[in-house]
């Protein structure tokens, strides 16, 4: 089978609301008296704006890398720093890599950068140094980018696994200039500390605001048993294993060892710790879990939160421009099925026509009270004889289906946004980030080393 090429350039960006607005609204945040003490203990500076975005420690996709480009764009635009929160508590192996390779089709494998380790928390992890990845049987911008990574990774071998991602995500892009918070560090302010005051009010007002906020996300509410209530608390132990916390243990926890979960985590961050936040779609949407915390946090501590903003992009490796999208098979699938039995797809107007007849006759048959089995044998006949005229036409359409169905797999790697950002090639990402800057007036490019 010949390969077709994909085209080489990014599918979509997104910025919400409009970049020309960020500026006012970061300046019209009035932050409260906790925030210089909150950047402080957080190693931010205490004047200026920061605009600040967040993800897990790994090497993002495109989608999250226009978040990164546009916490940079926006900063330089508005003389602020740029910041970014690493999710260090979070238990996601961003050292198993995937990567599309071509055997016989296009299919989708790991790098497995390090020995396997399940459900540790990143920042728990010791940094790795990495294997070398195959690229037999890979494009070579995706050979490229794997050593690229290899390469990164081998450059930050101190630390934690965390602190090794997100630095060596960082080189490859040229965001030297991007504070880097850690999400576990967030316990040990003096703000974390005060909306711990009272756990009981914590969690009952957070179970209001999951329930007030209709979004559609898939936050749930907080439990309560018999070691009381839940709490939006993660418990990192020393081995780097992370469980609920609930509230008859947490004066039995040194406070290091806990981590806020994800609303109250983000929280933190927009009630003191940035004057603008970079969501994705998940969070900053008009459905986004936010919603949630920004009721949540109102009604516990009667505070506003920074405004939060939009950034996201869609990317797909330019793998197959001949592979079929999933919608193209389902409706390939749909189509084979009901051709059989509805003879206007086929655009056989009489026997569309003949057909609405015969259902209406079947219809007025039941209401009179009367038998209508005939009147259906006659569609049977009908069909069977439209079936048999167009035998060929239906046994094309029900060959096609098969043969998109059988390249689903195929599909699902020639149209995947996920890969990470390393695999595109450098134009692309180029591409990405003179999208992203265009917005604030800053079509700025470093080309990805």
């Amino acid at each position: 089978m010949q390969v077709v090429p994909a085209e080489q350039s990014v599918d979509s960006v997104t910025l919400e609301p409009s970049p020309e607005t960020w500026g006012s609204l970061a300046e019209n945040f009035a932050r409260p008296d906790s925030a210089a003490r909150f950047r402080q203990q957080l190693g931010l500076p205490t004047d200026g704006l920061i605009v600040m975005g967040g993800h897990q420690a790994q090497f993002w996709h495109p989608g999250v890398l226009a978040k990164v480009f546009a916490v940079a764009a926006a900063a330089r635009s508005l003389g602020a720093t740029p910041a970014w929160l690493v999710v260090d508590h979070d238990t996601n192996a961003p050292d198993q890599i995937r990567y599309p390779v071509r055997i016989d089709s296009l299919a989708a494998t790991t790098w497995w950068a390090a020995p396997r380790v399940d459900s540790l928390t990143t920042g728990s992890r010791p940094a790795i140094t990495p294997t070398a990845p195959s690229v037999e049987h890979t494009q070579p911008f995706v050979a490229d980018g794997l050593r690229q990574m290899r390469s990164a990774l081998a450059k930050h071998t101190g630390g934690s696994l965390s602190d090794q991602l997100t630095s060596a995500a960082m080189d490859l892009i040229g965001e030297s200039e991007m504070r880097i918070v850690r999400s576990s560090d967030l316990a040990r302010t003096d703000l974390f500390s005060h909306v711990l005051a009272d756990p009981a009010a914590l969690a009952d007002s957070y179970n209001r605001a999951v329930a007030s906020v209709k979004n559609g996300s898939d936050i749930r509410p907080l439990t309560v048993d018999d070691r009381g209530r839940e709490l939006p608390l993660w418990h990192i132990s020393a081995d780097g294993t992370r469980s609920p916390v609930y509230g008859s243990q947490l004066s039995s926890i040194d406070p290091s060892a806990l981590a806020p979960r994800a609303l109250l985590m983000t929280g933190l961050i927009r009630l003191a710790g940035c004057d603008l936040f970079v969501h994705g779609t998940g969070g900053g949407n008009e459905t986004g879990y936010d919603r949630i915390t920004e009721a949540w946090l109102s009604e516990l501590l009667g505070a506003a939160l920074a405004p939060s903003v939009v950034a996201t992009a869609t990317a797909r490796l330019p793998l197959d421009a001949d592979a079929p999208s999933e919608e193209q098979i389902d409706r390939a699938k749909w189509l084979a099925h009901n051709a059989k039995h509805n003879p206007a797809l086929l655009d056989d107007r009489q026997a569309a026509d003949a057909k609405t007849d015969i259902l209406a006759r079947a219809e007025r048959a039941k209401a009179d009270k009367q038998n209508p089995a005939p009147i259906f044998a006659e569609l049977q006949r009908l069909l069977a004889d439209y079936r048999d005229r167009h035998a060929d036409r239906l046994a094309q359409l029900l060959a096609d289906a098969n043969r998109l169905e059988a390249r689903r797999e195929e599909s699902a790697v020639a149209h995947d946004r996920t890969w990470p950002f390393p695999l595109y090639p450098p134009t692309m990402i180029d591409q990405l980030r003179e999208q992203v800057g265009r917005g604030f007036g800053d079509p700025t490019i470093a080309r990805a080393t």
